[in-house]
């Protein structure tokens, strides 16, 4: 088993940790941030709650070595290009493993030269970076990432204040101390990428269109009346189309860390768009989990 999976078993709580042991790194499937307990294709189906509650996403090897994540419907749609500085080969399999595995395209270079190379051939959304590097160091390189506009976060063992105060300095985003959790890692990726992609001023999905600028929604040729609270979740679910959202989760990002009181919230708001929208089909439940705004065919 490969450190990618054993990696995210060991997230896992006990029971389930015990489930997945031994099980083959090919077999495994994950469901964003969780580990499934049926790994392999002639065992019993795992239980019918966790199926229910869980996304799977099997993981299968490529000819060259690589990843490919597919979703119970389909390949999972890649959310950005990562660039991984690491000179230790188990981390960096590690990170690439569970980028991957979060639907991420993650790209590894071994030292400082090679990720000029891999920059100068590659667009790149955002690079987890360490300092202590062969050939080129994490600081020195951190100018050619910023000139190609690739944000940087750095991930390294130095983990005194006058190294993390520099890399800040320097111009990173973000400075990870090893040893990490991953979870918290994957967290700040996607803080640093929402603060870093460029606003779309206008979201379509089908015959629903979304001018952010003006604010206004409409479907067809008629302009849709929405509440605020429901224009920002309904936003939140063009940008993500085929993604599972929690109902946390949209809590947090809808409503805000000071929001005090329950889900149910959100399942009111999703029921107002299902009916303004029309979109009993589109903007499915996932049970006990959250939504998720179906992928046009």
């Amino acid at each position: 088993m490969n450190a990618g999976c054993k990696g995210a078993i060991a997230m896992l709580s006990v029971p389930w940790r015990r489930h997945c042991q031994g099980t083959s790194s090919r077999r495994l499937l994950f469901a964003l941030g969780q580990t499934v307990p049926s790994a392999r294709p002639h065992h019993p189906p795992a239980p019918r709650e966790v199926r229910a509650r869980l996304q799977l996403v099997y993981i299968a090897p490529l000819p060259v070595g690589g990843l490919r994540c597919y979703t119970g419907v389909g390949v999972m749609p890649v959310k950005n290009r990562v660039l991984i500085v690491e000179d230790d080969p188990a981390i960096s399999r590690l990170m690439e493993s569970n980028l991957l595995v979060a639907g991420y395209a993650p790209v590894c270079a071994m030292d400082g030269r090679q990720a000029l190379d891999t920059i100068a051939a590659h667009p790149f959304d955002l690079a987890l970076c360490d300092v202590m590097l062969p050939e080129l160091d994490g600081f020195e390189l951190l100018p050619y990432l910023r000139e190609r506009g690739i944000p940087v976060i750095y991930v390294s063992a130095k983990a005194d204040v006058p190294s993390r105060v520099q890399g800040l300095r320097l111009g990173a985003e973000d400075y990870l101390v090893k040893p990490f959790d991953i979870l918290e890692l994957l967290v700040r990726m996607e803080k640093v990428l929402a603060r870093s992609a460029p606003a779309e001023s206008r979201l379509v999905y089908q015959d629903v269109t979304v001018d952010r600028d003006s604010r206004l929604v409409s479907k067809g040729q008629e302009q849709v009346a929405l509440k605020p609270m429901e224009y920002e979740l309904l936003c939140m679910f063009m940008k993500h189309p085929g993604m599972v959202l929690t109902r946390e989760k949209l809590l947090r990002q809808v409503w805000g860390d000071a929001y005090i009181g329950e889900t149910r919230t959100v399942d009111v708001h999703v029921a107002a768009l299902r009916k303004k929208l029309s979109w009993n089909d589109q903007l499915v439940t996932v049970y006990k989990l959250g939504y998720r705004l179906e992928v046009p065919a």
